[in-house]
């Protein structure tokens, strides 16, 4: 059974807190996401689709 503290270490290393508070108000290209789940799932989404951009530009450097 893990203890209060590895729990908490583990939710701040997982979860992107530094984005989530620093979100753009009142920005016109992307919403505002107040829910702390939503926000993290949709970070790791864009991070994915961020790395894979990244893996598949490196590996066709010709196209």
């Amino acid at each position: 059974m893990e203890s209060y503290t590895q729990q908490f270490t583990q939710f701040t290393t997982s979860f992107p807190l530094w984005q989530y508070l620093s979100q753009r108000l009142f920005d016109q290209e992307q919403q505002l996401v107040i829910n702390p789940r939503a926000f993290a799932q949709s970070y790791r989404v864009d991070f994915l689709e961020y790395c894979f951009s990244m893996v598949s530009e490196s590996s066709n450097p010709g196209c």
